[in-house]
């Protein structure tokens, strides 16, 4: 899963004051993030990095985050390419043939 968002972010300086929040300050970073979808609904979208699945048979997400929901702009589902088709390419010698005369 592909997900386009706008994060928020903090700036180093502890006390601003009105004056310094300038266009430079007042806007969300537009960020895309990648992996495996855990849960999308009105609330946000929860991706992880990492999915395994337990001795219990139960599946485990590792390193997983929350985007909340108004802060997504677009969510794309990512597909892997179907395999290709193997052909074996089989070289004929018309010297290794037995003669049928």
């Amino acid at each position: 899963m592909v997900v386009e968002w706008i994060d928020a972010h903090t700036t180093e300086l502890d006390e601003l004051t009105p004056e310094m929040i300038t266009d430079s300050l007042h806007f969300g970073y537009p960020t895309t993030s990648i992996g495996h979808l855990v849960r999308s609904d009105e609330k946000g979208v929860s991706l992880a990095t990492d999915v395994q699945t337990g001795k219990d048979g139960a599946i485990h997400y590792r390193c997983a985050h929350f985007i909340p929901r108004g802060m997504v702009v677009k969510e794309k589902v990512i597909k892997p390419d179907p395999p290709k088709p193997r052909t074996r390419k089989v070289k004929v010698v018309d010297k290794c043939l037995p003669s049928l005369s």
